[in-house]
């Protein structure tokens, strides 16, 4: 296993004895799937020229809670990963080219490929009663990293001359990634 492929799986290893808060925490921030996907959505949440959309952060963690709740149940778990390494895809697209016809299905679609990473999440958190303290920090760590991505935004918006490749730049690294986490 190369150290790409180390750093990608690194959200999806155990942290250690304890599973609360902190270790549901770290889960989103070190593993660079969850990590590409969060930011990138915080992206286009603050890519519009007048306002930031938070409807485009909201609907990840409303799917990424909905995506948490299918994890409790006995369903398949392969395409969990394929489904997290598509929507990095799919988020760099959207930072790499603005389709005006997926506007109104962007938050849809965000949702959806949010449930991946709920499931995901959830699948190697604990069980029993930590799997709550363990939940809240892992929606905190998407909620921090989903800010940091608005915050890059907003820094990008200042920036004229940068913006639009800066942006761009930032999808086509998704995209990459992505493709380097399918033929790992």
């Amino acid at each position: 296993m190369n150290a790409l492929h180390s750093l990608m799986l690194l959200g999806h290893a155990a942290h250690g004895v304890e599973h609360g808060f902190w270790s549901g925490m770290s889960h989103p921030v070190t593993g660079l799937d969850h990590l590409l996907a969060m930011v990138a959505v915080g992206l286009l949440a603050a890519r519009g020229a007048g306002r930031i959309s938070p409807a485009l952060p909201v609907a990840f963690l409303v799917g990424m809670s909905a995506g948490g709740m299918l994890g409790l149940l006995p369903l398949l778990t392969e395409p969990i990963e394929l489904g997290i390494v598509l929507s990095v895809t799919f988020f760099g697209l959207l930072l790499l080219w603005e389709p005006t016809g997926l506007r109104r299905l962007t938050p849809g679609l965000i949702a959806g490929f949010a449930l991946f990473h709920g499931h995901a999440h959830v699948l190697e958190g604990p069980s029993g009663s930590a799997l709550w303290s363990y939940a809240a920090g892992f929606l905190a760590g998407t909620a921090a990293l989903l800010g940091a991505g608005v915050l890059l935004g907003l820094v990008l918006r200042e920036l004229p001359r940068v913006r639009v490749w800066g942006i761009r730049l930032a999808g086509a690294g998704a995209v990459v990634m992505s493709l380097v986490f399918l033929f790992e």
